[in-house]
């Protein structure tokens, strides 16, 4: 599974584990649960900061289900 990098232009290659690791990271960056950050998302009432932070979630999420296949 591979995750891209816009800002160094690389690619990371992570294990399914390490996907789950960095989602849990990233949920707990937003200090919000998951569900909310989601509802919220879905409002449209997220800040720039926690958009990306769900943008981020939502790619490792899909990954994660490509990998599972």
């Amino acid at each position: 599974m591979t995750e891209t990098t816009p800002k160094k232009n690389g690619v990371h290659v992570l294990t399914i584990e390490e996907a789950q690791a960095r989602i849990a990271e990233l949920v707990e960056k937003s200090g919000m649960s998951r569900d909310e950050l989601f509802r919220l998302g879905a409002a449209w009432e997220l800040d720039a900061q926690h958009r990306g932070i769900l943008a981020n979630i939502e790619g490792l999420e899909y990954l994660l289900k490509l990998a599972e296949q």
